[in-house]
């Protein structure tokens, strides 16, 4: 939640551009919410580690494991397109039901394995839930 709420405020006091920055007092505003955003960051990203896939049961880390192989071939370019485009189907249904991945995530992962995919996919079944 920290995160969350650092990077909002970062978001909002962030300027268009840089002569919207009018001031040395909103400068430090904005400089202190990216330095708070930063800390909030690195926190959220420890935790994580650190707790890991522990809140899964033993059958639901299989499956992340699984989905994590069959992304890593999904994004291999020495696959052919057929391995990489069945890779990332059957990826998608490993963890269907199991996280939720935010739509910019989302569309990071397919812009990275995109060569490899058929055009004209229809839009992520990530996205559904």
């Amino acid at each position: 939640m920290a995160f969350l709420r650092a990077k909002r405020e970062a978001d909002g006091q962030r300027p268009n551009t840089a002569a919207d920055i009018t001031s040395p007092a909103r400068l430090e505003a904005y400089r202190q919410a990216v330095n708070s955003f930063a800390v909030a960051l690195d926190v959220a990203e420890r935790e994580a580690r650190r707790i890991r896939d522990s809140k899964f049961t033993g059958p639901e880390r299989e499956r992340l494991a699984t989905a994590r192989k069959l992304l890593m071939i999904a994004e291999n370019h020495a696959a052919t397109p057929a391995e990489r485009q069945a890779a990332y189907k059957r990826a998608r249904r490993e963890l269907d039901g199991l996280i939720v991945l935010p739509d910019v995530t989302v569309a990071a992962l397919e812009e990275r394995i995109a060569p490899g995919l058929e055009s004209g996919r229809e839009p992520s079944e990530f996205r559904r839930n």
